[in-house]
This record gives C-alpha cells, sequence and structure tokens, in this order.
C-alpha cells in the first residue's frame, strides 16, 4: 500500500492498525518465528538495527526479545507519517519519520548492522531500484540488508475473486509507476549494489481455509478484506472513471466476495525474503537460491 503522505491512501488508521498486527503475526509464523533470516549475530552487543517501514514498531519489539543484549542495542524504526508510532515508545526503540524517497540522513550511512524492510517498495514511485539503493548505504561494512516483498501474480490456484483482488492491485501499482515484478529484482539489485552472499527464499502465505490454524485462518481472512478494502477506496479516488481489472459492480462488491470465497476456499500470497551482505572490502558476491 502506498503511504500516508502518497495519492492513493486511502485506508483509516484504525483499520490499518489492525491489519498491521494481524499480517506481522501471520508472517511471524509463516516464517517459523524467525523475523531474521539474515545471519546475523544477535548475540553481539551494541548491535544497530533499522526498521524501515516500521509502522508501530511491531517487527523491532520482536527481534528486541530475541537479542542477547537488548540494553546494549541501538533500534530505530521509520515511517513516513508518525501516525502509528507508539506512545510511549516501546522499550528500547526510538522512532523517526523518514519517507523512503528522500535522502537518508547522513550520520546513518553505513551504520546499521542490519537494516530490515518489509512490504514497503510499492510506496517508491517510479524508480524503484533508486530508492532501495538508498537504502542499501544505510547498511554497515559486514552488515546485512534483508527485505520482504510479496509476488503479485495471478496464479492458477487463486479462486476467481481472489484473481480480481490480484489484477486490482497490479493496476494500481502499475498506475503509481511501481509496477509489479519488484520483488523479483531484489536480489538482482542488491547484488548491483556491490553486496555479498545474497540469498533468496520463498514464503507461503496461506489465507482463510488454507491456512492450518483457525486462529491463522480468521486473521488471515480478515487481513486480506481490509487490504480489499482499502484498494477499492484507493480505485475510487484514484480512478472515479473505474478500473480496466473488473466492472463497477464486482469492485464495490469485491470485499463482500473476497471474504465469502477465502473462508470456504482459502487463497495464497507468497511472499520473497532476500537478503544479503555489504563486504567489508567493497567486493561483489554472488546471488544464491
Amino acid at each position: 500500500m502506498p503511504d500516508e503522505d502518497q495519492p492513493g491512501y486511502v485506508m483509516e488508521n484504525d483499520a490499518e492498525a489492525e491489519r498491521l498486527a494481524y499480517q506481522h503475526t501471520i508472517l511471524k509464523a509463516s516464517m517459523g518465528g524467525q523475523l531474521v533470516v539474515a545471519p546475523v549475530d544477535l548475540s553481539r552487543r551494541g548491535l544497530r538495527i533499522l526498521d524501515s517501514g516500521t509502522s508501530n514498531g511491531v517487527w523491532l519489539s520482536d527481534v528486541r526479545g530475541q537479542l542477547a543484549l537488548p540494553d546494549a542495542a541501538t533500534l530505530i524504526g521509520t515511517d513516513a507519517s508518525a501516525a502509528r508510532f507508539p506512545v510511549p515508545s516501546p522499550a528500547g526503540v526510538t522512532f523517526a519519520v523518514h519517507d523512503i524517497r528522500n535522502p537518508w540522513p547522513p550520520e546513518w550511512k553505513g551504520s546499521f548492522d542490519l537494516v530490515h524492510q518489509r512490504l514497503v517498495l510499492a510506496g517508491a514511485g517510479p524508480d524503484v531500484s533508486g530508492v532501495l539503493h538508498g537504502l542499501l548505504e544505510t547498511v554497515a561494512p559486514g552488515g546485512w540488508v534483508q527485505l520482504m516483498e510479496g509476488i503479485n501474480r495471478v496464479s492458477d490456484d487463486h479462486g476467481p475473486v481472489m484473481k480480481q483482488f490480484q489484477r486490482l492491485m497490479m493496476e494500481l501499482f502499475d498506475a503509481l509507476g511501481t509496477g509489479n515484478i519488484f520483488s523479483a529484482d531484489m536480489s538482482t539489485w542488491i547484488s548491483e549494489a556491490g553486496f555479498a552472499n545474497v540469498e533468496s527464499r520463498m514464503i507461503p502465505y496461506d489465507i482463510g481455509a488454507k491456512a492450518k490454524d483457525p486462529d491463522l485462518q480468521v486473521r488471515s481472512t480478515q487481513v486480506s478484506c481490509i487490504a480489499a478494502s482499502a484498494l477499492v477506496a484507493w480505485a475510487n479516488v484514484d480512478h472515479p472513471g473505474g478500473v480496466s481489472c473488473m466492472s463497477r459492480h464486482d469492485l464495490d462488491t469485491l470485499e463482500s466476495r473476497l471474504r465469502t470465497e477465502l473462508s470456504e476456499r482459502g487463497g495464497s500470497y507468497p511472499m520473497r525474503v532476500v537478503w544479503g551482505q555489504k563486504p567489508l572490502d567493497g567486493s561483489e558476491g554472488a546471488e544464491k537460491t
């Protein structure tokens, strides 16, 4: 979803907060509770960790609980708006307003042992690779970046309504200039920036009836339906004449039809996680998959 300062952002804060909280729970479960897949030594003293697109900082708070020396670590979360920054801030976490499309503070460049960003690049606009390269500048030599983005494609495994949901998302992302293949390009962009030990992993994200846990069935359905409602509102604001991927009636009824299909049939929206290391000597390394 685009951030709150961009055209097209129409999601209410309460609904968005619910969606993000549920989404974090689902993604954490999908990753077996392993929030950091990059081989960062979480037992080190003085770790500096940046979470770009942090929202309410739930990822940072969870990661802090996995550190051997949390009180000796510096954890910073950034977002384009402070609307969802918790008050007071969680223990050991600080927040700053920053738009990913803008240059990062000079004092942050080359200073973080781990830079994390999840489901944010859709808001990067046309210069996705440039935005990502700016983020990579904040990684310290020897440090790691870890990115996660959804794989935007229409699958034969999807039901008819899930296919409409995907097509609507893809049409709106195309209109922003972001496109829909950035998750597939992340490894290439990281390697082109000189990072070594670049690896990627597919993360399953089962929705509704396909989720194994009953609680996750409910939460994942709610996440998708909140997102569908936001996409419809976004389409109505930015495309009042309608969208090409479905009729006006189908657009107006998308959320309710999606809820029924996911509850009965389920769906999936797989994720791609990519990580890489900034070399100490600036040399490049090959990607692994």
